[in-house]
């Protein structure tokens, strides 16, 4: 088995001017923990990193920052 018979061939992916909120919608919705984050999301390339929802929560919740804004 090799790495492409299991993955997601069309991931979620938005852009780095996304708030939290947005992405943590994008994962709701496709029910997944992470969203790549791609420097043109209609060509969804250069991959620039992926968010999780750990990063959510540890980065933005739990030190009080609003995630509508953030």
């Amino acid at each position: 088995m090799q790495i492409q018979d299991i993955m997601t061939r069309d991931p979620a992916c938005c852009g780095p001017d996304v708030t939290l909120a947005d992405v943590a919608k994008l994962m709701t919705r496709y029910a997944t923990d992470s969203i790549p984050v791609v420097g043109n999301p209609a060509l969804r390339s250069p991959l620039l990193g992926i968010l999780t929802d750990r990063d959510i929560v540890c980065r933005a919740v739990a030190v009080d920052r609003n995630p509508a804004q953030t």
